[in-house]
């Protein structure tokens, strides 16, 4: 079954109900600064879990206490409702 893409407006729309997250005409990325180094690597590590579980992956920037995490469904070649799905996962991890 292919992954339905969605198009730069439909983007933009979805991204007013998900806190934090923006889009970079490539992926949606959101940056998260953190207390300390191993408070970062603590929350990194918390997303690779729940990115295992799913099989949807992001790219993670670590840089000292702040990361820098970015999705997008290279399969589909695009932004599909994976990279929505998980970007709603991941800021569980901090609410």
């Amino acid at each position: 079954m292919t992954e339905k893409v969605f198009s730069r407006e439909e983007i933009v729309q979805r991204l007013r109900d998900i806190v934090g997250w923006n889009y970079n005409e490539k992926e949606i990325v959101r940056n998260y600064e953190f207390d300390d180094f191993l408070q970062a690597i603590k929350f990194v590590n918390q997303v690779a879990l729940r990115s295992q579980d799913t099989n949807h992956h992001p790219a993670i920037l670590i840089s000292d206490n702040a990361v820098q995490l970015s999705v997008y469904s290279h399969t589909a070649k695009g932004i599909t409702q994976k990279d929505f799905d998980l970007a709603l996962e991941i800021n569980k991890l901090v609410a």
